[in-house]
């Protein structure tokens, strides 16, 4: 993982002029074990679901009779 602050000049509009800005960048990397990582997520996600299903979403705007 990087963090840096740059500043960078914007071009605002013509009567404005330029500005600086400070920025910060924050640069990830993904870990050597992020394939294994998703996987395993993946199937406790699943095992959870199955296990507490969530209930069907209600449609906003309907009224039932």
């Amino acid at each position: 993982m990087k963090i840096s602050t740059e500043t960078i000049t914007m071009d605002r509009s013509e009567k404005d002029g330029q500005q600086k800005k400070a920025k910060l960048f924050i640069k990830l990397s993904k870990h050597a074990n992020f394939a294994k990582n998703i996987e395993s997520f993946e199937k406790i996600k699943a095992e959870n679901e199955a296990k507490n299903p969530r209930p069907p979403k209600k449609e906003e705007g309907k009224t039932q009779a």
